[in-house]
């Protein structure tokens, strides 16, 4: 491929007259060429899904014409100092969701990667079981873009159907030092795909998800659990006292479910506990202005600052100065 990058000269004529001679000057400036000429496509796109433990898909094709074989010149477009350079800067991968009808949705079409040069390749992670995806690939060379191939849509096989037990509200009542109320949440897929969970707590201390009714072993934000489709597996949600400190006060948090149910991605379910003769939280007294008054060159001119512990358990305190560097 050969990209025409002529280079324009303008010429400027000057005559002089004399009684005897006619002078002519030619001036010749270099304008800098522009590139608008987009590298060749890429073709022969194709998909693969894989619908194990963690769907994904892999997209393929073949490179662009362009990739490795266009052809620049350095000495203003005449050819004779043809050099060869990479007209493809890098490959852009889009998805965008179909639905049943075989339509793009609209709002759904997002870039997932940019490759270099020589990549043929790209695993998409992010795919969701039980959707339906269009994958499309183009070539650039930093400035244009090529035409757009897309692949035939590809389903993540039959997704999952969530159902909970418990839908508002966890209360766990008072709970005295060092105890732990449980109880249990039961957790069933009713579709024909494999269901993924996993849990996180957000929002207070002392709120536990655990296999076990006495909370021990906590299960990580990071873990997941899969269900299989028509099964169902039984999980404990409590409020550990001894977790939260033993402080007094009432307790609310959230429990976020999170799961590949493509109608379910996250379910949200309100926490709360209590906490009654438990031990007084830290409580902070400090004095809030420092006054140093008018200071004579040379001088300093100290106060006092009193940091008081209103609560049952040692206070921890960290001291920092902001601001102008004459004040430690």
């Amino acid at each position: 491929m050969w990209k025409n990058r002529s280079a324009l000269s303008t010429i400027v004529t000057t005559i002089a007259l004399s009684f005897t001679t006619i002078s002519v000057s030619a001036q010749g400036d270099l304008i800098g060429a522009v590139d608008n000429i987009p590298p060749e496509a890429p073709s022969n796109i194709a998909v693969v899904p894989d619908l194990g433990v963690n769907p994904n898909v892999t997209v393929s094709w073949d490179l662009s014409p362009s990739d490795g074989r266009s052809f620049a010149s350095t000495d203003g477009g005449s050819g004779s100092g043809v050099v060869e350079s990479n007209d493809v800067e890098s490959y852009i991968v889009r998805v965008r969701q179909v639905d049943v009808g075989g339509l793009a949705v609209e709002g759904t079409e997002v870039v997932l990667a940019l490759l270099n040069p020589g990549v043929t390749t790209y695993i998409d992670e992010t795919a969701t079981q039980g959707l339906t995806y269009e994958y499309l690939v183009s070539a650039t060379d930093g400035t244009n873009e090529s035409d757009v191939v897309t692949s035939l849509p590809v389903s993540i096989g039959e997704p999952p159907s969530i159902s909970i037990s418990h839908t508002d509200l966890f209360d766990f009542g008072v709970v005295d030092q060092n105890a732990s109320h449980s109880q249990t949440l039961l957790v069933s897929n009713a579709g024909p795909g494999s269901l993924s969970v996993g849990f996180s707590q957000l929002e207070a201390a002392g709120f536990v998800v655990s296999l076990s009714a006495d909370l021990s072993g906590p299960i990580a934000a990071t873990e997941r659990f899969e269900i299989a489709a028509s099964s169902e597996q039984t999980f404990f949600v409590g409020f550990d006292a001894g977790t939260a400190g033993n402080f007094e006060g009432s307790y609310e948090g959230k429990l976020f479910i999170i799961t590949n149910d493509p109608n379910n991605q996250q379910l949200e379910v309100e926490l709360k506990a209590v906490i009654e003769q438990g031990v007084p939280a830290p409580s902070v007294e400090v004095q809030r202005v420092l006054a140093f008054g008018a200071v004579s060159v040379g001088g300093s001119s100290p106060q006092t600052l009193k940091i008081s512990n209103a609560g049952g358990e040692p206070l921890s305190v960290t001291l920092a100065v902001s601001g102008d560097a004459v004040i430690t």
